[in-house]
């Protein structure tokens, strides 16, 4: 049987960057003791949905609490959906994200100098699409909450079509890449 680790807001950077190690070990599900806000308002809640984001690529389930959020979570979807939810207000949304949770609906993988996504979230028309070069390494940069090395022209051209493709969330505390980098592959993987 698969443990749990419980996480507390000040580990969201040690556990995130222990993920790969987690599964192996026997880890296969992780507990956040915080309230998530998922309005990018803070360094707190953009940590947080960065740890679920990419628990949720490497196939971990994660129990957690929504706080604060946007009225509209459609392009939270492909992440693990809250366990449960601080507003009330946030029940029906909650709950239509629960039923539309599928593993696989909008990810990316590497390849050299390009990053493949595939979209299917349900709000959205299918798309799978292909991000090169200089955009690529801006793409991954901003996913791995570091900045891009390209110039700040270039970033913020990236990031724009980023948000115009629905595939980041701009906040006062940066940037928040949706899709996740897939590490598991289910059975069948062309289930996804």
């Amino acid at each position: 049987m698969a443990s749990s680790t419980t996480v507390a807001e000040p580990d969201l950077g040690s556990v995130r960057a222990r993920l790969p190690e987690l599964m192996p070990a026997g880890v296969g599900r992780l507990e956040l003791t915080d309230p998530v806000d998922a309005l990018m308002d803070s360094r707190a809640s953009s940590d947080a949905l960065h740890l679920i984001r990419d628990a949720t690529g490497h196939g971990l389930r994660v129990d957690w609490t929504l706080g604060a959020a946007p009225e509209d979570l459609s392009n939270l979807v492909h992440l693990w959906p809250p366990s449960a939810y601080v507003d009330a207000g946030s029940a029906e949304a909650v709950n239509a994200w629960r039923e539309s949770y599928s593993f696989g609906q909008c990810f990316f993988r590497v390849g050299p100098s390009f990053v493949s996504v595939k979209d299917i979230r349900p709000h959205l028309d299918a798309a799978r699409m292909v991000i090169e070069d200089q955009d690529a390494d801006t793409f991954l940069a901003l996913a791995e909450q570091r900045p891009p090395a390209a110039g700040e022209q270039a970033a913020e051209a990236a990031i724009a079509d980023l948000a115009e493709a629905d595939l980041c969330l701009v906040g006062t505390d940066g940037v928040f890449v949706l899709p996740y980098r897939i590490k598991r592959w289910p059975v069948p993987f062309s289930a996804i």
